[in-house]
């Protein structure tokens, strides 16, 4: 599957999904980059309520790279760096309309 760079912070089609593009606007984007780094899935209520923006916030807020997108089967989640923190950030601060059931 390609992923398509975006400008962090806007959507964009990835793979026919709406899409960010987490990075630091040099060459570390994750799209670059799939031989490395970790894939999440996300699945719960985590569509149509702010999950992708909150996840792409809470990125940057940790200095991450990678991408996030919805499908069919929740949020995916793509990351270069550990994502210890990130997912216990992600828990205790997911949006208050979202769900998280698995990661």
């Amino acid at each position: 599957r390609y992923r398509r760079p975006v400008i962090a912070g806007y959507d964009a089609v990835v793979s026919g999904r709406a899409g960010y593009a987490i990075h630091d606007g040099g060459n570390n984007s994750m799209a670059k980059n799939t031989s490395c780094g970790v894939q999440l899935r996300i699945r719960g209520k985590v569509q149509g309520v702010g999950f992708r923006p909150f996840v792409w916030q809470l990125a940057q807020q940790l200095n991450l790279h990678g991408d996030v997108c919805n499908d069919g089967d929740g949020v995916e989640v793509r990351l270069l760096e550990d994502p210890e923190t990130f997912l216990v950030q992600l828990h205790q601060h997911c949006p208050p309309l979202a769900r998280i059931d698995s990661v």
